[in-house]
């Protein structure tokens, strides 16, 4: 972790310092050439990389270990915070799930319900049907009473006139 940290820094002040440094600008990290003499430009080559390394030179001996602790405390913190988001996207799943299942389960017991209510409605025909024939038996009940009680007045009274 402090040699990442250590060669970022490092490239860092290479970058600036090819920035600042004349004739360096265009040419690229890895040397080039923007035309003319070989030997001039060796001569420069030699004069930038002296720059460079007095420039260089100062970063590299600072002490950069007191940015070791905080950096370590914000990996930590980032660790922390993602497995939390992570957790917190897990609870958001398993609640998309569960409503799933509730619709599902509503959606279920909507079609039974209609259906108990088709059989119900059908049932209350039959039993209004059955209420009907219920009062025309017994209808037919009392007019057959009324039919046995009139069939044996007249069974009775021939009896009785022979006697």
């Amino acid at each position: 972790m402090a040699e990442d940290l250590g060669v970022v820094l490092v490239l860092g002040v290479l970058v600036e310092a090819l920035v600042e440094v004349p004739g360096v600008v265009g040419s690229g990290l890895g040397g080039g050439a923007e035309g003319g003499d070989g030997g001039l430009l060796l001569a420069d080559e030699k004069t930038t990389m002296q720059e460079l390394n007095s420039r260089l030179a100062p970063s590299l001996d600072k002490d950069y270990s007191c940015y070791y602790d905080p950096i370590r405390d914000l990996k930590n913190r980032t660790v922390y915070i993602t497995v939390d988001s992570n957790k917190i996207h897990l609870d958001i799943d398993n609640s998309r799930m569960t409503l799933n299942d509730c619709r599902m389960k509503c959606e279920m017991e909507q079609s039974l319900r209609q259906a108990v209510e088709a059989d119900i409605n059908g049932l209350q025909k039959v039993l209004d049907d059955l209420t009907v024939q219920k009062s025309d038996l017994e209808m037919q009940y009392e007019s057959l009473g009324e039919e046995l009680v009139a069939l044996k007045k007249n069974h009775e009274d021939p009896k009785l006139s022979s006697i």
